[in-house]
This record gives C-alpha cells, sequence and structure tokens, in this order.
C-alpha cells in the first residue's frame, strides 16, 4: 500500500482494513477480523468511520472512493476459470 497522501481523512489503519477487504474480496467483520487480529467490532466500528469520514452512505460506495482517489489498490481481476 502506498503512503497516505499528508491531509488525508483516513488512518493507515482504516487504509490497511479496506486493502485487506479488497484483497479477500469480503466485507465480512467477523471473516476481517480473524485475519487482522482484530475482534468484530473493531472491524466494525472501522466500517462505520470509514463510510462517515468519506460522506458514503454504503461500505461498498467507501471503498470505491478509496480505490478511485488511489489511496488503496483493487485486487487483480479473478481466474472465472475458462
Amino acid at each position: 500500500m502506498k503512503q497516505p497522501p499528508r491531509g488525508l481523512i483516513l488512518s493507515r489503519a482504516l487504509l490497511e482494513l479496506i486493502q485487506a477487504s479488497l484483497d479477500r474480496r469480503t466485507t465480512n467483520h467477523r471473516d476481517l477480523a480473524a485475519q487482522l487480529c482484530k475482534s468484530s467490532e473493531t472491524v466494525r466500528t472501522e466500517f462505520a468511520q470509514i463510510r462517515e469520514k468519506l460522506g458514503a452512505k454504503t461500505l461498498f460506495e467507501a471503498i470505491l472512493i478509496a480505490v478511485q482517489k488511489g489511496w488503496v489498490k483493487p485486487p487483480p481481476p479473478q481466474d472465472d476459470g475458462s
């Protein structure tokens, strides 16, 4: 993950959560909590902070904003097996 720009409204920890969500292709609090050694409630709270700070109505919208701004990188396309 690249260095957050100066004045960025999301902390490094919140950016890491977004990137983990993208890399694992999930927003499931329990799955991400286990992967990141955090409690499920912490992940839920951090997702709420991300939505609030970015002014997003949904978590998907917040993740999309972070990708579009270049704060996190999207995962590579999935192999469809064909």
